[in-house]
């Protein structure tokens, strides 16, 4: 598996724990990896996402007109 595939595979699993569909130790164990390190890995994706759980959000319009959404709706 390449990093970028690898990357995906924790992230994917990263979103499975943050929905509940998984534990963090299952996670672990799919990974290979200690939990400790899984919750590091956890960690930096929190921050690399800009440290909030907010998601950003555009209509079909804006985004076909490769402009930002003033207001959703």
């Amino acid at each position: 598996m390449n990093p970028a595939q690898q990357a995906r595979q924790r992230a994917s699993l990263i979103l499975q724990v943050q929905a509940g569909q998984l534990s963090a130790t299952q996670a672990a164990q799919s990974l290979g990896v200690s939990r400790k390190t899984y919750y590091q890995w956890e960690r930096r994706a929190f921050a690399a996402g800009g440290g909030t759980y907010a998601a950003p959000g555009q209509t079909v319009g804006d985004f076909l007109a490769n402009r930002a959404s003033q207001a959703l709706g």
